[in-house]
């Protein structure tokens, strides 16, 4: 079983090589949201890099609309460029954050899919490219189970398993010890 933590700025100042040495697998890192990259994200990925941890990051999402959704698509693929991140370095992937209910809620299944592929159609040069969201928003607001079945899918459920179908990542809980912090803890199938 590997664990994979999820970091963002309220991580700040983790210990990573402790990190490391506790047993976690990997790291991924938030990059962004509306369209600004956060502050702590690329000092995570270098870190995490060095230490030997295995790396990801995801985007937040508060696209309304197809055409925002492809937008921070291209916003990410430039950040990463600017970075110089590529599959190499970003072995857990590209993970589009898609949990906005008051954008959610306003949309149909179909819709929800298409803001997630819009997304995913934009990332270049990365061999994972997945959705993070609830189970609940996965299974119930999204038909990417039954359209698009070959995306990752990284579920978010609190519970003692994990729902989905064939789901590429498990966040089974938001308050894990690790280096003396709460981190979201995430359980790697493949």
């Amino acid at each position: 079983m590997r664990k994979v933590i999820d970091l963002s700025d309220w991580q700040e100042g983790i210990d990573l090589q402790r990190v490391k040495d506790e047993g976690i697998y990997g790291v991924i890192v938030k990059l962004g949201q509306n369209y600004r990259e956060t502050e702590c994200g690329r000092d995570f990925i270098f870190k995490a890099l060095e230490v030997g941890l295995k790396v990801g990051v995801y985007y937040y999402s508060t696209a309304t609309n197809y055409e925002e959704a492809k937008a921070e698509g291209e916003w990410v693929n430039a950040k990463l460029a600017e970075i110089g991140l590529v599959d190499y370095h970003l072995q857990l992937g590209v993970w589009f954050d898609y949990e906005e209910r008051s954008v959610i809620d306003t949309k149909t299944m179909e819709e929800n899919t298409y803001m997630c592929t819009a997304f995913i159609n934009e990332i270049k040069n990365i061999h994972t490219v997945g959705v993070y969201a609830s189970y609940s928003v996965l299974w119930d607001e999204t038909k990417l189970y039954s359209m698009l079945p070959w995306v990752p899918i990284w579920s978010a459920q609190y519970s003692s398993n994990d729902d989905y179908p064939n789901a590429k990542m498990w966040q089974f809980t938001d308050n894990y010890d690790c280096a003396g912090m709460k981190v979201d803890c995430n359980i790697l199938y493949y």
